[in-house]
């Protein structure tokens, strides 16, 4: 689904939802990739505010206007994932609900 969010408004590249349908505290960044996500959701009065965000998102948001972001259950980059199109977001699935441990954005054109 296409998005204007509290990720785009920051201009963030893409962020992580605590909760389903991009609700809830949210965490962004610009790098390009995360190896391993350590960070925590900042505290903003939503709900999981100051949880970490590995193994806690529900789901997830990309913000690129070129690239694919890709959402994986293992650090590095290995293992089930999730991706997304260019300015689209969506629910993580069973398998990465909760259990996301590192993200990039690839495939740019």
């Amino acid at each position: 689904m296409l998005f204007r969010s509290g990720c785009a408004n920051a201009n963030w590249k893409y962020c992580l939802y605590y909760q389903q349908n991009l609700g809830g505290a949210y965490w962004g960044t610009n790098q390009q990739t995360f190896k391993t996500i350590i960070a925590t959701y900042p505290d903003d009065g939503l709900a999981g505010q100051g949880k970490p965000v590995r193994n806690d998102a529900a789901s997830m948001a990309n913000n690129t206007p070129n690239c694919h972001v890709t959402t994986w259950v293992y650090p590095n980059y290995v293992g089930d994932f999730n991706w997304l199109l260019p300015t689209y977001w969506g629910n993580l699935t069973s398998t990465l609900h909760n259990n996301e441990a590192s993200i990039s954005y690839n495939t740019c054109y």
